[in-house]
């Protein structure tokens, strides 16, 4: 199966390599798992996280920890047609 989502991320201006999946859930499951890990919370525990510096949507996350390291992600779904390869925010 083809790898068609992209998410990327940067912290502190640092982008990191970007890692490809097969399916925009699987992208979001990383993404919301990583956001989890910082705040050190469960990733269930997300949504009802009561902090001004987290967002977190299906397609994007961002963090300001209580350091002010900033955190960021976005997936991207990658598509393909004559030859020419697109990304585009979902």
């Amino acid at each position: 199966m083809e790898k068609n989502y992209v998410l990327i991320e940067c912290i502190e201006r640092e982008i990191n390599l970007p890692e490809f999946f097969e399916t925009e859930n699987q992208a979001y499951n990383t993404m919301a798992q990583r956001v989890a890990d910082i705040l050190k919370i469960q990733v269930e525990d997300i949504e009802t996280y009561d902090g001004d510096e987290v967002g977190i949507s299906k397609s994007c996350a961002w963090i300001t920890d209580y350091h002010h390291l900033n955190y960021d992600w976005k997936i991207f779904k990658v598509e393909s047609s004559d030859n020419n390869i697109t990304c585009n925010y979902i």
